[in-house]
């Protein structure tokens, strides 16, 4: 007959659960340092595309305004957020206002070369910008988009004459 192998017991201590309290707190950092930069940059396309989704209803507010009027003139550049809140669906308080302007400033601005200018005479809609991504930030701010353009968002946003919204692309 064959020895019976001696048994080896486990020491009897409390560090066994400490090690594996340790390896989970190890595991647990790691995940955390993967999935915070993920809902951070999650957060940057969200505001990125809330300034999107503003400029192109400011865009169709405009528009159903020259419609609404004579000759299918676009509103007074200095008047036009005045003259466009009965168009505004969602409310003031955040359609005019992009979400990456700083608190207490509204960030967009209206092309001042198409102050009161008839839509039958803009040539190419899609190209025209209408309103943008600007550095003048009070209410009823316009300018030219090549020189009072920002970049908030890595690169300056824009709605076009034809209604939809996009990258700013200046010549």
């Amino acid at each position: 007959m064959s020895d019976p192998q001696p048994v080896v017991s486990k020491p009897k201590g409390t560090m066994g659960w400490l090690w594996h309290l340790l390896l989970l707190g190890l595991c647990l950092g790691v995940l955390a340092s993967i999935i915070f930069p993920v809902f951070a940059s999650a957060r940057v396309a969200a505001t990125k595309t809330r300034c999107l989704s503003n400029l192109k209803e400011l865009a169709v507010a405009q528009l159903l305004y020259s419609e609404d009027n004579q000759e299918q003139r676009l509103p007074d550049a200095n008047r036009w957020m005045d003259l466009t809140k009965r168009y505004i669906k969602s409310g003031l308080s955040t359609t005019y206002h992009c979400p990456s302007a700083p608190d207490g400033e509204f960030g967009y601005a209206m092309s001042s070369s198409l102050n009161r200018k008839s839509v039958t005479e803009i040539e190419s809609l899609a190209k025209e910008i209408l309103i943008f991504d600007s550095k003048r930030t009070n209410w009823n701010a316009s300018g030219d988009p090549r020189r009072d353009s920002t970049e908030r968002h890595g690169f300056p946003n824009a709605a076009y004459a034809d209604g939809h919204a996009g990258r700013l692309f200046l010549k």
